[in-house]
């Protein structure tokens, strides 16, 4: 290239000596072409004469094979495939690489020899990096009739749906009759995944195999039936075959109604509301499940708009008058009729140890579930200073089915609603209500915010006023002349332990400090109406009405502290961990207590591992 040049430049200074400046214009623009020209050679045309030379040397290889193995050749209208590698094997072709360079062409490259009543026609297909030989290669395009995965439940008879079309690009529409289906490793007398194939070929013999999933499943309705009496509901204590995972979350399964579809309840206290209304019909509660929690249910086609009781009961002997008013809702709390039809020799699997709400009143007051001896049932007064658990409840469609598990809390029913999170999935695509581990620590997702994904921990950590000395333990000061309140900048705050001493045992590399809002908990507002302050954190406590705030994971004793600001002098919002209800107290009145802090977390880290679940949860970078 240099010296192509230098002969360029010394011809050019000889001609500007001795020619007038209109000569030397015209020769510089012959000059100009001919060098674009030899380039043109050098780095184009001059590999695309390297790669047919390629070609050329591979067809007469393989031609000179069957010279000199005739018997090999196919016959009549058939076609035999030869490939680089296979030349190669028997040291019949030097190494063919990409023009000008020293990486190899494919050795699946082929070339085909079809026998045309005994007249032999050879098609070549060489692959070199971008450089391909211009034979068509590809296999046609196999449409399915029907979905790419199909459910049949448990002993019925797989039914082919077959294929609808197929087409090539060189040869058109083909015969729908020359694709071969083999369904023969479906059975349906066992629950699995299984897989049927499809399989066709153009005249030059390329190839296409495509995969249906054949899902075979019980039906969730079904299911019930079989394990329960003619009731059609899960009965007394001992229920342990009831547990199923829907949009992520642990749900408890209660019965079949009378349209056949499945009723089913939170398998925790989800968060804690005030009630602040007489009736359940647009309470705080009612406009909390319709307006927030349904809003990040993720499959909410799978859940039917159903018809739930919210009468006023006459005593906790008499609650005939529980279904004297009803309201269609998809979500909904737990009505005393429903509850009552669960018991059992006087026990049910939904009575707690821990209060929650029901959706009846008796005399103005909520009526609410508990363990309490007396038909399961308990009054809480709606006070100034209590905020009732919650355990939502839905109603799903009939048709929903079991994908795998046996309904038992290590292995609940997996519905077909949603799929798992996969390797490399990034985090803000998951779903609120499942499980993450950050940095060693696990948390569960309770919202996906602005393309961030928000997580509480699902255990905290205490204050412990006799241990000053461990750093996973906080001592809370509240001054003598202020009411409590969250902030990140006085010492021994939650919120200033929570921002400095805390987040040096936690990496902070991908937390996004993020606006929180503090609400102003009052009585007779709505969540909606509380006064907000905003405050901005990296890591902060979480609302009483946040999801998965109320769950009771830590057993150690402690309190649970919240984020809401109370109105009352040194009062504070914790939670009574022997029956889950919320009360604004005064600070000092405990001696431990427990933070479990919520943090926001860059929506865009990749799945590692994990399945979402508790005993397998997400791991992220972190």
């Amino acid at each position: 290239m240099i010296l192509l040049k230098n002969i360029i430049v010394s011809i050019y200074q000889y001609l500007k000596k001795n020619l007038k400046k209109s000569h030397l214009i015209i020769i510089g623009v012959g000059l100009f072409f001919i060098l674009t020209g030899l380039l043109s050679w050098s780095f184009y045309f001059s590999k695309i004469y390297i790669f047919e030379k390629n070609e050329e040397l591979f067809l007469e290889a393989v031609k000179q094979y069957y010279v000199e193995n005739p018997l090999y050749l196919p016959k009549e209208n058939l076609i035999r495939t030869t490939t680089l590698a296979d030349l190669y094997e028997g040291a019949r072709l030097d190494a063919l690489t990409v023009p000008k360079s020293t990486k190899l062409c494919d050795e699946n490259s082929w070339v085909k020899v079809y026998n045309d009543n005994g007249e032999y026609f050879y098609h070549v297909y060489l692959s070199c990096g971008k450089y391909e030989s211009k034979t068509d290669h590809e296999g046609p395009e196999i449409i399915l009739n029907g979905d790419h995965t199909v459910y049949i439940n448990l002993g019925r008879e797989y039914e082919e749906l077959g294929v609808k079309e197929v087409k090539d690009k060189k040869d058109g529409t083909l015969d729908l009759s020359k694709v071969i289906i083999d369904s023969s490793r479906v059975n349906t007398n066992k629950v699995g995944t299984y897989e049927v194939t499809y399989t066709a070929r153009d005249t030059l013999n390329n190839q296409t195999k495509i995969t249906r999933t054949v899902m075979v499943v019980r039906n969730l309705a079904e299911t019930v039936i079989d394990q329960t009496d003619a009731t059609n509901y899960y009965k007394g204590r001992d229920v342990n075959n009831n547990y199923v995972l829907f949009s992520g979350m642990m749900f408890r399964i209660i019965g079949i109604k009378e349209d056949g579809t499945v009723l089913i309840i939170s398998d925790e206290l989800l968060n804690n509301l005030r009630i602040n209304s007489s009736e359940y019909e647009n309470s705080n509660i009612d406009q909390f499940l319709t307006n927030y929690f349904l809003p990040r249910i993720h499959s909410q086609d799978n859940i039917v708009d159903a018809s739930y009781c919210v009468g006023e009961i006459s005593s906790l002997e008499d609650i005939s008058n529980s279904c004297n008013k009803t309201i269609t809702r998809k979500v909904a709390l737990l009505s005393v009729d429903e509850y009552q039809k669960t018991f059992e020799n006087g026990n049910s699997f939904l009575a707690d140890v821990f209060t929650y709400s029901l959706s009846n009143y008796l005399a103005g007051n909520n009526v609410n579930a508990y363990n309490s001896g007396i038909n399961g049932l308990i009054t809480f007064e709606n006070n100034d200073s209590s905020l009732v658990a919650i355990k939502p409840v839905m109603t799903l469609k009939k048709d929903m089915v079991i994908l795998t598990g046996n309904g038992t809390k290590a292995s609940p029913y997996k519905l077909n609603d949603y799929s798992y999170g996969k390797q490399q999935d990034e985090i803000k695509t998951r779903l609120v209500g499942e499980y993450v581990n950050y940095s060693g620590m696990v948390f569960r997702i309770i919202d996906q915010v602005d393309g961030n994904t928000q997580l509480i921990a699902i255990d905290g950590f205490q204050r412990n006023v006799s241990d000053t000395t461990s750093t996973f333990f906080l001592n809370l000061v509240i001054p003598d002349s202020n009411n409590y309140k969250f902030n990140t900048k006085e010492e021994s705050n939650p919120g200033y332990l929570l921002n400095n001493d805390y987040l040096d045992y936690i990496s902070s590399n991908s937390i996004i400090s993020t606006e929180y809002e503090m609400p102003t908990n009052e009585v007779g507002k709505t969540y909606q109406e509380y006064s907000k302050e905003k405050i901005k954190a990296k890591m902060i406590l979480p609302k009483t009405y946040d999801l998965f705030s109320a769950v009771q994971q830590n057993n150690s004793g402690t309190m649970y502290l919240y984020l809401d600001y109370s109105l009352k002098e040194k009062n504070a919002f914790n939670v009574n961990i022997n029956n889950g209800v919320v009360f604004e107290d005064i600070i000092n009145r405990y001696g431990p207590y427990c933070f479990k802090p919520v943090i926001t977390i860059e929506g865009n880290l990749k799945i590692r591992s994990g399945n979402g679940t508790i005993n397998h949860p997400y791991y992220v970078n972190s």
